[in-house]
């Protein structure tokens, strides 16, 4: 693994890897949480708190704004489907 340049400062406080493991958008958070010790300016409450924008496994755009994310909602024409390449 190589991180940074030579003329650059590189700090690492904690490095996980996975093998053959894809993380979900819980496992993400839940790593996160283990890393933060609460203090003055980040608790493992509000970061649950803000990061709380799934209702049903479905992200939710009322539960975005209310959290304060910058989001775009794309609406077409009769609800027609957003075109993509797969």
């Amino acid at each position: 693994m190589r991180i940074g340049q030579e003329s650059a400062d590189t700090y690492l406080y904690m490095l996980r890897f996975y093998n053959n493991k894809v993380l979900e958008e819980t496992d993400v958070l839940a790593n996160f949480m283990n890393t933060v010790v609460d203090g003055a300016t980040i608790s493992r409450v509000s970061i649950r708190r803000d990061n709380n924008i799934l209702d049903s496994g479905v992200i939710n755009y009322d539960l975005c704004k209310k959290a304060g994310y910058n989001i775009m909602i794309v609406k077409t024409e009769n609800d027609m489907p957003i075109p993509s390449i797969e």
